[in-house]
């Protein structure tokens, strides 16, 4: 017998090979085309993020350059892909960032001068070292501007920082930086050299160093008080003309290391003050001790001075130089915030007001010294207004309404004090004080007393303050004083009123046979008594509708031989509508023909609804139709139907809501879109 051979195992083996050839083709294809895709990925995402690394990294330069701190800052050079089980990725992609010299100078030309300013500063740029993502920029980090630099293009990060509201600041780069790495890099930035100032004049040039004359010149031009006035693409600068004056900070920043002071880095024609030409060179620069709305911290404390949370507070600054101008800059801590900082430099002071819990650093730099204090914000006891009860005859008692709050975790007792300046030249006089205990987080109005004097009139300054607030609050107050004989004054009215309410003149009428007084509106009479005493009377006045505005009041006193008078102008606001139309909708069910169903809802607050007109007008301005429906009490609401047959052409109609309680009345329209 002759067998055949069996050929199933070799079948078998065929389709194993098929299959194992398949898988390494499938992971071949994904080897080549989805992983560099998604590597590519994040390699795009890493490079935004790096984006913002150099953002910070700029503001931490002009922190560092206005204050004369030292921060560190961390820059994501590299990334990291993700594992991969089955494909292979190429080495983790990593990032330079270095300075580079630039290859011309910062000059400062000056307007009628035959010198210049010339200064020293690097660049910052950071170069991927990308795999997949081919176009990626290069970033440059320049004069505060941060650019994306592309084969052909240039494009921003940020708005620059240079040129701002009437101020120019310009950081110095100095320092050898040099980090390339696939993970994150720390980048310290210390102050070599503190801030100078001077006043820039309109026409002064600012000439910089540049790796795209192009992306400067797009900023210059959305520049308020500047214009690009030259380009050198030999040198790589681009010049600035100032169109307006401007206020330049310039200071020396060091970016990693070898940076050093400057000793001669100074500027011309610095600014001068009131004695002459402003001091150059080097002097000792501190702060002069305890100032307005500050107090000296405990020893333990950890802070120089403190201010009460939401007071004012100033400070001053002493040089060892006879005409020294003074630069203040801050930082806060915790969660404090400065409300307004006010400086003047060439007196050497800064009025600020902080408020919240915490710290803050307040520096001054000048003659290439300066000297940081720590102030400490405490929820204190603090003054919110101060009221006097105005006008008073001299010689009388004024009462001040002070209302203080306690910013405090816990109850404080504290002494609210008035204070008074009779003759408004800054020198206050405490005239009475109460011990008042303040809950925490509560309010409280203390009425204090001052016995007015002769020379008072016609004003005077008063101050409210408690321990923790010094400064306070000051308000005026009215001072008037009366003929011996015959006199008036408007001491008080209740104004404003609204139409429809009495308007109340309080007058102070001093007399000596008797006197008759008479209140005019607008030269119209509308009250009068007599008096036979020297005190206070009351007139009054009705007003109507139709009284609203600005009004002249005019007391007279006559007697005898005279009759003085005082007026003052008040207002009467117009009598609010107690009519209204609430809710109004309109729901379009036009077909060929006009169809609306109008729902409304009415209310009066007088109660004295009467009626509501729910009408149709075409783009002509004709009413084609209209319905009336009666209505009362203090609200009404319904539904209306508006027609409109004989297939009208496409064009817009308004409906008009009218609500009447048979006085007056309010209106209110729709306008709807038919199409025909």
């Amino acid at each position: 017998m002759i067998r055949r051979g069996d050929d199933r195992a070799v079948t078998v083996q065929i389709g194993a090979i098929l299959l194992l050839a398949i898988v390494f083709s499938a992971l071949a294809l994904y080897q080549v085309n989805a992983v560099p895709e998604q590597n590519r990925g994040v390699e795009f995402d890493h490079n935004e993020r790096v984006e913002g690394d150099l953002l910070e990294l700029r503001d931490s330069i002009l922190t560092t350059g206005t204050t004369g701190t030292t921060q560190g800052v961390s820059i994501e050079l590299g990334t990291q892909y993700e594992s991969r089980v089955a494909a292979v990725n190429p080495p983790h992609p990593t990032g330079t960032l270095q300075t580079i010299e630039s290859e011309s100078n910062v000059t400062i030309e000056y307007p009628n001068s035959a010198a210049d300013d010339t200064f020293e500063t690097r660049q910052l740029v950071y170069e991927p070292g990308y795999h997949e993502y081919q176009n990626a920029p290069r970033t440059v980090v320049e004069h505060s501007l941060v650019y994306n630099e592309f084969d052909d293009a240039a494009v921003s990060v940020g708005e620059q920082q240079l040129i701002g509201s009437e101020r120019i600041t310009l950081l110095l780069l100095d320092g050898d930086l040099h980090e390339q790495t696939s993970g994150t890099a720390s980048v310290s930035v210390e102050s070599l050299d503190p801030v100078r100032t001077k006043t820039l004049e309109s026409g002064t040039k600012l000439t910089l160093p540049t790796e795209r004359i192009d992306r400067w010149t797009s900023e210059i031009d959305d520049t308020d008080g500047v214009r690009h006035v030259d380009s050198d693409p030999d040198d790589d600068t681009v010049t600035i003309e100032l169109e307006t004056e401007f206020e330049l900070e310039i200071a020396r920043v060091g970016v990693g290391s070898g940076g050093s002071s400057d000793s001669g880095f100074s500027i011309r024609s610095d600014r001068s003050s009131g004695d002459g030409n402003r001091t150059t060179g080097q002097y000792d620069i501190s702060f002069d001790g305890v100032s307005g709305g500050a107090a000296t911290c405990d020893s333990e404390a950890g802070c120089n001075y403190y201010v009460s949370s939401g007071s004012v507070a100033s400070f001053e600054a002493i040089a060892d130089a006879e005409a020294a101008s003074f630069d203040f800059a801050y930082e806060t801590t915790g969660n404090v915030t400065m409300e307004s900082f006010d400086e003047d430099r060439d007196a050497g002071t800064v009025q600020l007001e902080a408020t919240g819990d915490g710290t803050f650093d307040l520096f001054v730099s000048s003659g290439g010294s300066g000297e940081s204090i720590t102030v400490d914000v405490r929820q204190g006891v603090v003054v919110r207004s101060v009221e006097p009860l105005d006008p008073v005859e001299a010689g009388a008692d004024l009462d001040v309404e002070i209302t203080v709050e306690n910013l405090h975790a816990d109850d404080r007792t504290q002494n609210v004090t008035l204070l008074v300046d009779g003759d408004r030249d800054g020198s206050f006089d405490e005239v009475d004080s109460s011990e008042e205990t303040i809950g925490t987080g509560e309010t409280e109005t203390v009425t204090l007393t001052y016995r007015t004097q002769g020379d008072d009139s016609p004003q005077i300054d008063v101050r409210g303050a408690t321990d923790e607030d010094a400064d306070g609050v000051v308000s005026t107050a009215e001072v008037y004083e009366l003929d011996d004989l015959l006199d008036v004054r408007i001491v008080n009215t209740n104004a404003p009123v609204t139409e429809g309410e009495t308007l109340e003149v309080t007058a102070d009428v001093r007399q000596t046979w008797g006197a008759d007084v008479t209140l005019e509106v607008d030269g119209d009479v509308v009250d009068a008594t007599s008096v036979n005493e020297d005190g206070e009377v009351t007139l009054t006045w009705e007003t109507n509708s139709g009284d609203a505005g600005d009004r002249t009041i005019i007391v007279t006193a006559s007697g005898w031989f005279s009759a003085p008078s005082d007026s003052e102008v008040v207002t009467v606001d117009a009598e609010p509508d107690t009519l209204s139309v609430d809710e109004f909708t309109v729901d379009d069910q036009s077909g060929n023909q006009v169809d609306l169903d109008v729902d409304w809802t009415v209310s009066d607050s007088d109660g004295a609804l009467e009626t509501v007109t729910v009408s149709l007008e075409n783009e002509a301005g004709d009413e084609v139709d209209s319905q009336r429906v009666d209505v009362s009490g203090t609200t009404a609401s319904g539904e209306t139907e508006l027609r409109v047959r004989g297939n009208p052409d496409a064009q817009t109609y308004t409906v008009t809501v009218t609500v009447s309680d048979g006085e007056s009345e309010i209106i209110r329209t729709e306008t709807v879109e038919y199409a025909g």
